[in-house]
């Protein structure tokens, strides 16, 4: 019996986590590396190469994310939203990129990551919403959570519109010039659609701005004199759409309507 017992303790079980050591070693190459501001000067330095990035804001970690292609391209949309926001401004952001080898990638280093801070309770922006896009049609009566990154960094309602000139302009070109601009997400009925097939109403309707230099507050409010009754534009905090509607959204920031 005695042998027995020493043969089942002079043995055991090792099991090799390849994903702990990964997520080890990016953890530790990225900490090597220096901060440099989320701006374009610097981001034209970035390769477009795949890779890994950490995003900072006043020094702090709050985001990390990976970009199959391309880590210039995808910082600069991070770049682009966040300057197009309230309460964050791009000068206190920087951010560390890794460029990453292309069997690696399969493995998902960032979620690697992403795992490992969410258990530190770190990086607070991979869990507030910051990394979505167009949430979509079907998420715009959902309510915003006062933790969200649209709560709270709300979208700039007084961006200045310097693409748009004083004058009279075709809807169909000044929502396709508004879209284009805004670091924000604007969505309006059949935009993502050719201009040769987008509603009448677009081609047919002239909108006349009166001075240049607006803000986009201002310019949702003078298109909506063009539209029609059952047309409204409304503002969340995170994003606009324009569509054929009469709706009181209970979480929209603002509706612009015709008079």
């Amino acid at each position: 019996m005695q042998i027995g017992r020493d043969i089942m303790t002079a043995t055991g079980e090792f099991r090799l986590s390849l994903t702990k050591a990964m997520a080890d070693q990016l953890e530790e190459a990225l900490r090597q590396l220096v901060p440099s501001p989320l701006q374009g000067e610097e981001l034209a330095d970035v390769a477009t190469r795949g890779g890994v990035y950490q995003l900072y804001r006043r020094g702090d970690l709050v985001y990390v994310g990976k970009a199959d292609t391309s880590l210039q391209e995808r910082l600069d949309q991070h770049r682009r939203k966040i300057r197009g926001r309230v309460n964050v401004t791009l000068d206190e952001m920087t951010f560390t990129a890794l460029y990453v080898v292309e069997d690696l990638s399969a493995f998902a280093p960032e979620k690697l990551l992403i795992d490992r801070y969410k258990a530190e309770r770190t990086s607070p922006w991979n869990f507030n919403g910051f990394g979505n896009k167009d949430p979509g049609r079907e998420r715009d009566t959902s309510a915003v959570e006062v933790s969200h990154f649209d709560s709270l960094y709300p979208a700039n309602s007084d961006w200045i519109c310097t693409s748009i000139a004083a004058g009279s302009h075709r809807l169909v070109d000044l929502l396709a010039t508004l879209k284009k601009e805004l670091p924000f997400v604007f969505r309006y009925q059949d935009g993502n659609m050719k201009k040769s097939s987008q509603p009448k109403l677009y081609h047919d309707t002239i909108v006349e701005i009166p001075e240049a230099g607006m803000t986009a507050d201002d310019i949702f409010a003078e298109i909506a004199l063009y539209l029609p009754a059952d047309w409204q534009i409304t503002a969340f905090p995170g994003y606009v759409i324009m569509y054929r509607e009469q709706k009181a959204y209970k979480h929209a920031w603002k509706i612009y309507q015709g008079p």
